[in-house]
Protein backbone atom coordinates (compact mmCIF):
# COMPACT_ATOMS: atom_id res chain seq x y z
CA UNK A 1 0.00 0.00 0.00
CA UNK A 2 3.06 2.36 0.98
CA UNK A 3 4.41 1.72 -2.89
CA UNK A 4 1.01 2.70 -4.63
CA UNK A 5 0.99 5.89 -2.25
CA UNK A 6 4.26 6.64 -3.01
CA UNK A 7 4.05 5.91 -6.74
CA UNK A 8 0.87 8.03 -7.00
CA UNK A 9 2.42 10.65 -4.93
CA UNK A 10 5.41 10.70 -7.36
CA UNK A 11 2.65 11.07 -10.94
CA UNK A 12 0.88 13.85 -8.89
CA UNK A 13 4.07 16.46 -8.29
CA UNK A 14 5.38 15.27 -11.83
CA UNK A 15 2.27 16.27 -13.49
CA UNK A 16 2.01 19.41 -11.33
CA UNK A 17 6.04 20.12 -12.03
CA UNK A 18 6.87 18.97 -15.29
CA UNK A 19 9.91 21.01 -15.31
CA UNK A 20 11.60 18.13 -13.15
CA UNK A 21 11.69 16.16 -15.86
CA UNK A 22 12.39 18.78 -18.16
CA UNK A 23 15.59 19.96 -16.97
CA UNK A 24 16.99 16.99 -17.03
CA UNK A 25 16.17 15.56 -20.20
CA UNK A 26 17.53 18.86 -21.73
CA UNK A 27 20.57 18.87 -19.71
CA UNK A 28 20.71 14.77 -21.07
CA UNK A 29 20.23 15.26 -24.30
CA UNK A 30 22.59 18.52 -25.05
CA UNK A 31 25.36 16.47 -23.41
CA UNK A 32 25.20 13.45 -25.86
CA UNK A 33 23.74 15.60 -28.91
CA UNK A 34 26.43 15.86 -31.48
CA UNK A 35 27.28 18.38 -34.07
CA UNK A 36 24.16 17.82 -35.67
CA UNK A 37 21.98 20.14 -33.59
CA UNK A 38 24.72 23.33 -34.61
CA UNK A 39 23.29 23.64 -37.75
CA UNK A 40 20.01 22.99 -39.63
CA UNK A 41 16.70 24.89 -40.09
CA UNK A 42 15.67 27.56 -37.97
CA UNK A 43 12.52 26.28 -35.82
CA UNK A 44 11.52 29.75 -34.05
CA UNK A 45 7.80 30.54 -35.10
CA UNK A 46 8.98 34.49 -34.55
CA UNK A 47 11.93 34.18 -36.49
CA UNK A 48 10.28 32.05 -39.08
CA UNK A 49 7.20 34.90 -39.20
CA UNK A 50 9.01 37.71 -38.74
CA UNK A 51 13.00 36.97 -39.84
CA UNK A 52 14.47 38.78 -36.62
CA UNK A 53 15.68 36.70 -34.11
CA UNK A 54 13.45 36.14 -30.60
CA UNK A 55 15.68 36.16 -27.01
CA UNK A 56 15.86 32.53 -27.30
CA UNK A 57 17.30 32.07 -30.85
CA UNK A 58 19.96 29.85 -30.48
CA UNK A 59 19.34 28.64 -27.00
CA UNK A 60 19.11 25.28 -28.05
CA UNK A 61 22.39 24.89 -30.34
CA UNK A 62 24.02 27.19 -27.36
CA UNK A 63 22.93 24.56 -24.56
CA UNK A 64 24.76 22.48 -26.84
CA UNK A 65 27.90 23.74 -27.08
CA UNK A 66 27.74 24.49 -23.45
CA UNK A 67 27.46 21.00 -22.52
CA UNK A 68 30.28 20.23 -24.32
CA UNK A 69 32.41 23.16 -22.72
CA UNK A 70 32.19 25.71 -25.96
CA UNK A 71 31.41 28.81 -24.23
CA UNK A 72 32.56 31.05 -26.93
CA UNK A 73 30.41 28.80 -29.19
CA UNK A 74 26.92 28.95 -26.12
CA UNK A 75 27.71 32.71 -26.31
CA UNK A 76 27.38 33.40 -29.72
CA UNK A 77 24.56 31.50 -30.67
CA UNK A 78 22.56 33.15 -27.39
CA UNK A 79 24.62 35.23 -24.96
CA UNK A 80 22.12 34.57 -22.38
CA UNK A 81 22.58 30.69 -22.57
CA UNK A 82 24.77 30.11 -19.83
CA UNK A 83 22.12 32.43 -17.65
CA UNK A 84 19.59 30.15 -18.57
CA UNK A 85 20.91 27.22 -18.22
CA UNK A 86 22.29 27.73 -14.49
CA UNK A 87 19.10 29.07 -13.78
CA UNK A 88 17.31 25.81 -14.82
CA UNK A 89 19.71 23.50 -12.87
CA UNK A 90 20.04 26.05 -9.80
CA UNK A 91 16.00 26.04 -9.80
CA UNK A 92 16.06 21.93 -10.18
CA UNK A 93 18.33 21.47 -7.53
CA UNK A 94 16.30 23.68 -5.36
CA UNK A 95 13.15 22.22 -6.35
CA UNK A 96 14.18 18.28 -5.55
CA UNK A 97 15.67 19.16 -2.04
CA UNK A 98 12.44 20.72 -1.04
CA UNK A 99 10.91 17.41 -2.39
CA UNK A 100 13.25 15.22 -0.36
CA UNK A 101 12.68 17.19 2.51
CA UNK A 102 8.92 16.39 2.21
CA UNK A 103 8.12 20.30 1.51
CA UNK A 104 6.42 21.99 -1.04
CA UNK A 105 8.45 23.54 -4.60
CA UNK A 106 9.03 26.90 -3.92
CA UNK A 107 7.82 29.37 -6.35
CA UNK A 108 10.23 31.88 -7.77
CA UNK A 109 9.60 35.64 -6.19
CA UNK A 110 7.52 38.10 -8.07
CA UNK A 111 10.27 40.89 -8.08
CA UNK A 112 12.83 38.02 -9.34
CA UNK A 113 10.56 37.16 -12.31
CA UNK A 114 9.56 40.85 -13.28
CA UNK A 115 13.44 41.88 -13.20
CA UNK A 116 13.75 38.43 -15.56
CA UNK A 117 10.92 39.51 -17.96
CA UNK A 118 12.82 42.93 -17.60
CA UNK A 119 16.42 41.79 -18.60
CA UNK A 120 14.52 39.44 -21.72
CA UNK A 121 12.56 42.33 -22.95
CA UNK A 122 15.56 44.45 -23.20
CA UNK A 123 17.77 41.48 -24.65
CA UNK A 124 15.27 41.57 -27.07
CA UNK A 125 14.90 45.09 -28.46
CA UNK A 126 18.74 45.29 -28.48
CA UNK A 127 19.21 41.80 -30.44
CA UNK A 128 16.54 42.68 -32.76
CA UNK A 129 18.09 46.54 -33.20
CA UNK A 130 21.39 45.12 -33.77
CA UNK A 131 20.19 42.73 -36.15
CA UNK A 132 18.32 45.28 -37.72
CA UNK A 133 21.25 47.91 -38.32
CA UNK A 134 23.40 44.83 -40.09
CA UNK A 135 23.69 45.80 -43.74
CA UNK A 136 22.06 42.58 -45.02
CA UNK A 137 19.32 42.12 -42.58
CA UNK A 138 16.90 42.86 -45.28
CA UNK A 139 18.65 39.56 -47.71
CA UNK A 140 18.76 37.73 -43.86
CA UNK A 141 14.85 38.12 -42.99
CA UNK A 142 13.95 37.28 -46.84
CA UNK A 143 15.81 33.93 -46.70
CA UNK A 144 14.33 32.78 -43.28
CA UNK A 145 10.48 34.48 -42.59
CA UNK A 146 7.86 32.31 -44.37
CA UNK A 147 5.95 35.27 -45.56
CA UNK A 148 8.59 36.95 -47.37
CA UNK A 149 9.50 34.14 -48.95
CA UNK A 150 5.90 33.59 -50.32
CA UNK A 151 5.73 37.30 -51.52
CA UNK A 152 8.95 36.88 -52.69
CA UNK A 153 8.03 33.69 -54.47
CA UNK A 154 4.66 35.13 -55.92
CA UNK A 155 5.89 38.74 -56.58
CA UNK A 156 8.79 38.32 -57.67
Amino acid sequence: MDGERIEMTAVLVLRRHPMLLIVPAVLFAAAVAGDALTTGPVLCFHRLTTGIPCPGCGLTRGFVALMHGHLRGALHYNPLTPVVLSWMAIWWCFAVAALLRGRAIPRIPGPLLRIAFGVLLSFWVLRAGLFLALPDAWEQMRAVALPLRIASFLFG
